[in-house]
């Protein structure tokens, strides 16, 4: 297996982690890579073992022991059926592994820890075993996401895959990393890519909003510049065998939150994923610092999201 050709896939064992395997069963590009389905469980405290030789205790230490055994058993089952679910769906048997592991410094340290063993990106859900349901973004998926800083990272939308993707667009390095990975992923396939960049421009009195007018000339030359990155990253997804034709490129502007114009740009014209790369031109190294990267992952609750580093 070639380094960097491994998909680190973080699943629990509830509903939403089967959910999010077969919607990866969906996506033909993930067939190029090898999967390894990746699980952390929580085992007891230290102090149940600790009492292992006390005779009033062994009682509840049999009990303990019962308990981890039936916690790795019934992820076992649970890996059983989520390969099945791939092999179904046309993964080479030889590309899904399974790797189950008790935690060692906490469930989202040590996805963080096995994602650095070279993995070319993270799969994780939103949500998982007792979530509530209209949490945006649960606790361990956002100390996920936060502490990635050298893989790409996808969250599953609600919307099953199609084939188009929006790919929000500024003159960064990381937007064109977002752009070769993209071409690398999911060349080959009927896809097709809208580049797009919206311009803040229009004043806003919206609670944690910035209050921003720009002037006509800077607009103009913020849309020149794009212009140019635009036909940059058109010819780099050529190059990885996209028609030109099934690449496209938009520009709004007058908007008070480019990520809320972003994934109503999703919303309105059907792509189903959107990708986007960690860090934009501020250069700002803190992911959860109100972003626009961070935003289109709270606001996107329908499309999947590739944040690229």
């Amino acid at each position: 297996m070639a380094l960097k050709e491994k998909i680190l896939v973080a699943v629990d064992g509830s509903d939403r982690s089967l959910e999010t395997i077969k919607h990866i069963a969906k996506r033909k590009p993930f067939q190029k890579k090898h999967l390894v389905l990746f699980n952390v469980f929580i085992s007891l405290p230290d102090f149940y073992w600790d009492i292992e030789n006390e005779p009033e205790s062994r009682g509840a230490v049999v009990k303990a022991r019962g308990w981890k055994a039936a916690k790795i058993n019934e992820m076992e089952q649970f890996m059983i059926k989520a390969r099945q679910i791939l092999f179904n769906a046309g993964f080479p048997k030889e590309n899904v592994t399974v790797k189950i592991k008790e935690c060692e410094a906490g469930i989202a340290r040590d996805i963080v820890k096995e994602a650095h063993h070279e993995y070319c990106a993270v799969v994780i859900n939103r949500t998982g075993v007792g979530a509530i349901s209209n949490l945006v973004l649960g606790s361990k998926a956002v100390k996920v996401i936060e502490k990635l800083l050298h893989v790409p990272v996808f969250i599953k939308g609600k919307e099953p895959p199609g084939n188009s993707i929006i790919i929000a667009m500024d003159s960064s390095e990381c937007s064109m990393h977002a752009v070769d990975f993209s071409g690398e992923l999911m060349s080959g396939f009927d896809f097709n890519i809208t580049l797009f960049h919206a311009v803040r421009g229009a004043k806003t009195l919206i609670p944690g909003e910035e209050n921003m007018s720009l002037p006509r000339e800077d607009v103009q030359s913020q849309e020149d510049d794009i212009r140019a990155v635009f036909y940059q990253a058109k010819r780099r997804l050529i190059n990885f065998g996209f028609k030109p034709e099934n690449v496209t490129s938009k520009i709004i502007t007058g908007v008070s939150s480019r990520a809320k114009a972003i994934v109503q740009e999703a919303k309105q014209n059907g792509h189903t994923t959107i990708v986007v790369g960690r860090r934009g031109l501020s250069k700002i190294h803190e992911f959860f610092m109100g972003s626009v990267s961070n935003k289109v992952i709270q606001l996107a609750k329908e499309q999947a999201v590739w944040v690229v580093t």
